[in-house]
């Protein structure tokens, strides 16, 4: 059943059984308009900051590429988990989630198959109470601009950029390829860049335009981390953003743009300002940002000339959401042994040989460093309130299937010297560790239990913080 809460006051009835199904009810005189003034965001007139966790509940033994079962984990197969979760989320002070993908229609089949998200949505607004709103996505594509490398500048006033990309740091010319074709969606077949764009565009707005007057929906996110060097220069790829913002807005007028992307010192940000390019639509600018560690002075986003804050100031007047941020709960037994915890730049030669090889472990005292290094960098942003409006922390749960084996954890060839157990491991970035409650994680989909949640001390840091603010 859809429920929705338009901007005037109405009656909503409520089922026998509503007391068992809250999402089946929904409040009363309720006005839901979120908006931004200055670098502030508001709700209803009110200061809001968010306190939030990036949520993508991807069970162990399944993918986000599953396209029967998964593309999105937002339907209402999944319901049980998201009453779980938001029970946690609550009890912990969150007031946003942050979510990568849902899909109008069924990611194999497209719009003759449409999905509906609506009883999800409803949990999260639980009738006003104790209110989880959402920044939705749909997952645009990374290649919604594709280019190639050329031996020569075009001489069609092709769009190109020149980098160092080439062996030994040599200068290559990277030209846009608007007729290069890809596999889209099934029921779309190869497209080229302009057709993914479009087909992208259209799923986007065919969302808004079902959800646009949900009180869940805080506002959208338009595109994750895909400010590359080729894309940040063309001004033909903020053209779209842009203008999809525009779009959305013009459906959703209180609701939120906002344009997430990869820290790179605000390279991207200054070029924004240098090409003068059109951004009006977008309303904050979101960055995922891993700068930090937990050694003394330096658990935070910088400091001095160096602070990711000063450096944003300096070249946006728009509002900034911290998108991501936090690190991995998961070391190697041979880094523990070692005594490299907290690791240091010095130690990356051996880290460098261990994340790969080691035997893979959780941090001592139930991630105790991972919450420390979370807990000083939300402090951080509490004391830049006057610039940012909140954050996201990267993530809620563990993601079994990021990187191999699905169905258990393995080892990243990736090292950070600024993460407390020096491995870069996509998935163990959960505050919430998770353990199989089905016989076996081989027998996804069916049947269908919820992974058992495992709070680590991530999770309590946070509630300790978010409920005395």
């Amino acid at each position: 059943m859809n429920i929705f809460l338009n901007k005037k006051t109405f009656i909503c009835l409520f089922f026998i059984f509503s007391a068992l199904f809250p999402f089946l009810s929904c409040g009363a005189d309720d006005d839901i308009e979120f908006h931004i003034q200055g670098r502030q965001l508001f709700l209803n007139g009110e200061s809001f900051t968010v306190k939030g966790v990036n949520y993508s509940p991807v069970p162990i033994g399944a993918s986000f590429d599953d396209g029967d079962k998964i593309g999105d984990v937002f339907f209402d197969y999944f319901n049980p988990i998201h009453q779980i979760d938001f029970e946690y989320m609550r009890e912990m002070g969150a007031n946003t989630i942050r979510i990568y993908g849902i899909f109008p229609w069924h990611p194999l089949e497209g719009p003759k198959n449409p999905r509906d998200h609506s009883n999800f949505l409803n949990l999260a607004y639980n009738n006003g109470e104790g209110p989880i709103y959402i920044f939705a996505s749909y997952p645009i594509s990374s290649s919604i601009f594709r280019y190639r490398v050329a031996d020569h500048k075009p001489t069609d006033n092709s769009f190109y950029v020149i980098l160092p990309t080439g062996p030994n740091g040599s200068d290559q010319i990277w030209v846009m390829d608007e007729q290069q074709e890809q596999e889209g969606f099934t029921w779309l077949g190869k497209q080229n860049a302009s057709q993914r764009r479009e087909s992208d565009r259209q799923a986007y707005l065919a969302l808004a335009k079902k959800y646009k007057d949900h009180p869940a929906i805080l506002g959208w996110v338009i595109g994750n981390e895909l400010n590359s060097p080729q894309n940040r220069v063309n001004p033909a790829y903020w053209e779209y953003l842009n203008s999809l913002a525009g779009e959305l807005k013009e459906i959703t007028p209180n609701k939120i743009t906002m344009v997430t992307l990869i820290d790179d010192g605000m390279i991207t940000l200054k070029k924004v300002k240098e090409l003068g390019v059109d951004v009006s639509h977008i309303d904050v600018w979101g960055i995922n940002s891993y700068r930090g560690n937990v050694h003394e002075g330096q658990n935070n986003f910088g400091r001095g000339e160096g602070s990711l804050f000063k450096q944003y100031a300096a070249v946006s007047d728009k509002p900034l959401i911290i998108s991501e941020f936090g690190p991995s709960s998961t070391t190697r037994q041979e880094i523990i042994d070692e005594n490299l915890i907290p690791t240091e730049p010095k130690d990356m030669e051996l880290l460098v040989q261990l994340c790969p090889n080691g035997v893979m472990t959780e941090l001592p005292d139930n991630a105790a460093l991972a919450a420390l290094y979370i807990e000083g960098h939300w402090e951080d942003i509490i004391r830049h309130r006057s610039i940012v409006s909140g954050g996201i922390v990267f993530e809620w749960q563990d993601e079994y299937w990021k990187a191999g084996d699905q169905h258990q954890q393995t080892l990243s060839k990736a090292t950070n010297v600024d993460f407390p157990g020096g491995c870069w491991d996509e998935e163990g970035f959960g505050i919430m560790g998770v353990r199989l409650k089905r016989s076996s994680s081989r027998e996804w989909p069916y049947p269908f239990v919820p992974d058992e949640r495992l709070p680590r001390a991530q999770y309590e840091v946070l509630r300790t913080l978010w409920k005395n603010q």
